[in-house]
């Protein structure tokens, strides 16, 4: 099979209309609360601090005094000034780095979010924030997930710059793509963030395309599976197979035909993909990741997927027959995209 180039993720200019809002909430008693609040103000009011500087000033709150960053910035009025978001995602990723040490290697969590954890007070305090604000999330974040993506989230909300929060996902999603050529808990706990981020700002088109770029970026590689059933453990309205009854495209057989097929593309490409991690990793690991799958999102089981060389008729046929203009032309188009690598 020929490996494509790989798609750049599409960059949006700003944080989508309808995203979580903050809400304030009593500040910490903790005895570094008035250094935090005093370093916020100087961070948020001056105007000779470089922006790489206020970058590092900023995520040295996050890695330091999250909810006390949080709850100040909530009750806050001010914006945060401009900050230098290619420095501000190299410290963020360092973080997701060191932290990963403390997960479970490559799966999602499969403790409930608003488990209270004795050996975690923050983290548990920053999970019960993040269901408030986006209360589907439960299965495959880890508390330590949750602290950073509410601490980040708090900047994006509150960032005078109104690219703050397309610059800093299009440079996570970019990471992602090219970190892919190994499986390791650090590129799995980064996806994890990025689809908390983007189910923070309601922005599952994001999401979307960056499987999308994965898929195209792996023809030849395993190593996209983790991150696959990482993605789609948090949010698997991205690729759930859609049914007549819950379907929001209900109204619109066209858009929700189309979306299907996309769909069963993909289950189509994890399938083979499952195989080869299979051969390099074992059954076991192999089954374990797929069946976030098979019962989040509705998929076949990899030995009842469809061949992709038979869905690509289809898809050839849907795109011939879609007006060039409908809402579902560009997800077949997409679709037929990801099975380029397979046309002889």
């Amino acid at each position: 099979m020929r490996k494509p180039t790989a798609t750049p993720s599409k960059k949006a200019a700003a944080v989508p209309t309808k995203r979580a809002q903050l809400t304030p909430s009593a500040a910490s008693d903790t005895s570094h609360a008035a250094g935090t609040e005093k370093a916020l103000k100087e961070i948020v009011s001056n105007r000779r601090i470089l922006s790489t500087t206020r970058a590092k000033r900023c995520f040295g709150l996050i890695a330091g005094s999250p909810l006390e960053l949080h709850s100040m910035l909530a009750r806050s009025d001010d914006k945060v000034l401009p900050t230098d978001t290619a420095r501000f995602t190299e410290l963020l990723i360092a973080q997701v780095n060191v932290d990963a040490g403390s997960a479970t290697g490559l799966f999602p969590c499969k403790v409930h979010l608003d488990t209270p954890d004795e050996k975690s007070v923050q983290g548990s305090q920053a999970a019960a924030k993040l269901k408030q604000l986006v209360p589907e999330i439960g299965l495959g974040l880890y508390k330590q997930e949750a602290l950073l993506a509410m601490s980040v989230w708090t900047l994006v909300i509150k960032s005078e710059q109104a690219t703050f929060y397309g610059e800093l996902m299009h440079r996570l999603a970019q990471e992602l793509v090219k970190q892919t050529s190994a499986p390791s808990a650090a590129i799995c706990s980064l996806a994890r963030l990025f689809v908390t981020l983007c189910l923070l700002a309601a922005d599952i088109q994001r999401v979307r395309v960056l499987l999308c770029d994965l898929l195209m970026d792996a023809v030849d590689s395993s190593h996209t599976l983790p991150v696959l059933a990482n993605v789609l453990a948090l949010w698997p309205k991205a690729l759930q197979m859609p049914s007549a009854q819950d379907s929001s495209d209900a109204a619109e057989p066209e858009m929700q035909q189309s979306f299907e097929l996309m769909v069963r593309v993909f289950q189509a490409i994890a399938a083979g993909i499952h195989d080869l991690y299979k051969e390099e990793r074992g059954v076991e690991e192999a089954d374990a990741l797929y069946t976030v799958m098979v019962e989040r999102c509705g998929w076949r089981r990899p030995e009842d997927a469809e061949f992709a060389d038979k869905l690509l008729v289809e898809v050839k046929s849907a795109l011939g027959s879609l007006d060039h203009s409908s809402r579902g032309y560009p997800v077949v188009m997409a679709a037929f995209n990801l099975l380029a690598p397979y046309m002889v």
